[in-house]
């Protein structure tokens, strides 16, 4: 062991799989926009909790 913490090394694969699929799950969230009928943009505002579109 390198002294690492379990969460570290959680860390460590997950930040690696996002990485891995990163083109994956962008065109994932396009089309989930489009079948929303909107865009990438406005989907993603409204998961942070701002859909004020400013």
């Amino acid at each position: 062991m390198s002294g690492k913490t379990p969460s570290s090394y959680a860390s460590q694969i997950l930040a690696a799989r996002i990485a891995a699929n990163f083109d994956e799950i962008n065109k994932q969230l396009e089309d989930l926009a489009n079948a929303e009928g909107v865009t990438v943009e406005e989907l993603t505002r409204t998961w942070d909790g701002d859909n004020t579109g400013d």
